[in-house]
């Protein structure tokens, strides 16, 4: 039983810091768009290591959809995701009556709400900030192991993995003939146009879980990685479509990367003392600095252009705000949960 504690400790803090080295190449990523830094694209491709560790987190480590109904474990989702989502909106918001927003001028009530519920994308309209599609499509994620629960860890693997594969290079090709420029986007819609990576996560879950063993998941990850190579193929028939044929691969590949770095920089951190704690929320306050980063990059960008030192502030005021964002909202489940305690 401690064996099994010590190593679900240990892979809490590699996850932890698997985001924040995700974390950082999004925000690489995003700051490249702007300023052309060197392999910048391959940055965006660590949103698929958020999938895979939200499917794994889900599942696999504290409380899965069994425990509970559907809409408990959906409840909880939504009560750790959605008041600091729907804040930032409101800051976005009121920031953009102050400084023109990327469209020019202030936003909307209606863009507000739209975006705040995550909807904005499937009416048409903008999110407050580009980054804000991840919400309802992590929600969708959710939506589903809360209503298949742990049989999604029973799957056919080599089975999913195929269907996955063929139903993304049918919409691909289909959407493409219609989308023209908006083609990109359609990564954003929905799990059932990323069905690979969702199936990798679930795989990945299972195995953590003990429900499937390494050796199999070993051959699985294989299998999983021919057949992303096989849809990047696709690329070949249809060439502006190239990014999207290829995103499942270059993110297994990316999601690697963070795992190996993640690995090395804890093997590190193992010596120092860093506690488990510490790692935990730093770990959590990604999500806010994720869901921040990317609204001031214009504005210092137009101000000081490629200058290292003012980039170099605005991530270090993004780290200190997702510090503080993290830690108030901490303080108040806190506090809720000590009044519910002295209640009873």
């Amino acid at each position: 039983m401690a064996d099994r504690a010590t190593e679900t400790q240990s892979l809490g803090r590699l996850m932890d810091l698997m985001r924040i080295v995700a974390a950082l190449l999004i925000f690489y990523y995003h700051a490249g768009l702007l300023l052309h830094l060197p392999l910048s694209r391959f940055g965006d491709h660590a949103v698929s290591t958020f999938i895979v560790l939200a499917i794994v987190a889900s599942m696999a480590l504290g409380k899965s959809a069994e425990q509970g109904s559907a809409a408990s474990y959906l409840w909880r989702r939504i009560k750790r995701l959605f008041p600091m989502f729907f804040l930032i909106n409101v800051a976005i918001f009121a920031a953009s009556h102050l400084y023109p927003s990327r469209l020019g001028r202030p936003y909307s009530f209606w863009q507000l709400l739209l975006s705040a519920f995550g909807l904005s994308q499937y009416v048409g309209q903008p999110y407050l900030s580009e980054v804000f599609w991840f919400i309802p499509f992590i929600l969708q994620v959710y939506v589903i192991i809360a209503f298949f629960g742990r049989r999604l860890l029973e799957l056919n693997w080599k089975f999913l993995f195929a269907v996955g594969a063929l139903v993304s290079a049918v919409a691909i090709w289909r959407l493409s003939n219609v989308m023209n420029d908006n083609l990109f986007e359609m990564r954003k819609w929905s799990p059932l146009l990323r069905l690979p990576e969702v199936g990798f996560g679930l795989m990945t879950a299972a195995f953590i879980g003990r429900v499937l063993q390494f050796h199999r998941y070993c051959w699985n990850l294989l299998f999983y990685g021919v057949i992303t190579a096989l849809l990047a193929c696709g690329s070949f028939l249809v060439p502006r479509a190239a990014y999207l044929f290829c995103y499942p691969l270059t993110g297994l590949v990316v999601t690697l990367i963070v795992a190996g770095t993640a690995a090395g920089v804890l093997f590190v951190t193992e010596p120092l003392g860093v506690s488990s704690e510490a790692l935990r929320f730093l770990g959590r306050a990604t999500f806010p600095f994720f869901l921040i980063h990317g609204v001031g990059m214009r504005f210092v960008n137009s101000r000081y252009d490629g200058r290292i030192l003012p980039w170099c502030a605005y991530f270090s005021a993004c780290v200190v705000a997702a510090i503080v964002l993290e830690f108030a909202f901490r303080f108040r489940v806190s506090a809720k949960a000590s009044a519910t305690l002295a209640g009873k």
